[in-house]
């Protein structure tokens, strides 16, 4: 018993290694505000990008289209013809990423513009509190 209160004390504190916090769904409507718009990914291409990635993964939806990087702003995915502009990205932990994905066991991601932040959404899990990059781009 003392050994499972010590684990979820050390799992509360947040060592500054993931960047991204999972919400559930109503509390992030409520926090973050409405979508503006959405772009929608299925959950098995999305893992499939993931594999090209180690440490991050950042997001940005530029001209209706979604796009993805990862470590060193690597270009994981786009929708479209992509080409390297100075675009502020959402970086999240591949981490929280991961962890949002295996909570929300849903079909499709949504990736999603919203009056206060940009959110990923699986299932009935929203993942924010991503880091702007630039400047915050590892």
């Amino acid at each position: 018993m003392k050994t499972l209160i010590i684990l979820i004390i050390l799992s509360s504190f947040n060592f500054g290694q993931d960047a991204g916090k999972i919400f559930s769904l109503k509390d992030a409507e409520n926090q973050f505000g409405n979508v503006i718009e959405e772009k929608i990914l299925s959950t098995d291409a999305f893992k499939n990008v993931l594999q090209n990635t180690t440490n991050s993964v950042m997001f940005c939806i530029q001209n209706s289209e979604l796009i993805i990087l990862g470590d060193n702003r690597t270009h994981l995915y786009s929708s479209s013809s992509y080409s390297e502009e100075n675009n502020t990205f959402h970086l999240f932990s591949k981490s929280k990423i991961v962890e949002l994905l295996n909570l929300g066991e849903s079909n499709n991601c949504l990736f999603q513009k919203r009056e206060k932040a940009f959110t990923v959404q699986n299932g009935q899990f929203i993942l924010e509190l991503s880091l702007p990059c630039p400047p915050n781009c590892n």
